[in-house]
């Protein structure tokens, strides 16, 4: 039984494409790879999109998770509700995942691991050097957000905010008159 759906090319040069079921709220994306598909998963961005399956017939078994190819524990990780990094060189890889790890977390209900907070922090200056239609892109998808304020307030502890726009720096800490309580970025934000 085939899974049905529209077949929609992601990027023709690396051959990756999703499907997109005609009913559902989920989708399936395939890529090609060479070698074996561990070391492919490494290079993964977030354990919980480290997960592969067998594709001789992926929902005869209903996705059965102890068929599930899941070298770094992303099924834990799931039932736990966190999003965890693959390697400690993932945002080093693609520091378009710093945003992305912050928008996943919210748009899921799930936290960040401890670790991978660190990691962000320890290169959110990456930021900067991303492409300015990813950023925007993650940053669109955050802001659609149900409590956006709260989002931007997480970007900013995470030192991504002012890697994205350097100019909110010099409203960190700069008063405004007396009938406002928070400082001119907290204001900006909220």
């Amino acid at each position: 039984g085939g899974v049905g759906g529209t077949p929609v090319p992601l990027d023709a040069d690396n051959r990756i494409s999703r499907i997109v079921p005609a009913e559902g709220d989920w989708e399936i994306d395939l890529t090609s790879f060479s070698g074996d598909i561990r070391d492919d998963l490494a290079r993964r961005d977030f354990t919980v999109n480290a997960i592969a399956c067998e594709l001789e017939d992926p929902l005869a078994h209903g996705l059965d998770p102890a068929r599930a190819i899941d070298p770094f524990h992303g099924r834990e990780d799931l039932d736990a509700r966190l999003i965890r990094a693959v390697s400690e060189g993932a945002f080093h890889d693609d520091p378009a995942r710093l945003l992305r790890a912050v928008r996943i977390a919210a748009e899921l209900g799930f936290d960040i691991d401890a670790e991978t907070e660190a990691l962000v922090r320890r290169d959110a200056r990456l930021a900067a050097s991303v492409a300015g239609e990813r950023d925007r892109e993650e940053l669109l998808r955050l802001l659609a957000l149900p409590g956006a304020g709260k989002h931007l307030f997480r970007l900013d502890s995470l030192g991504l905010l002012t890697a994205l726009m350097p100019e909110l720096a010099a409203a960190r800490g700069t008063d405004q008159p007396l009938i406002h309580v928070w400082d001119v970025l907290e204001h900006s934000i909220n």
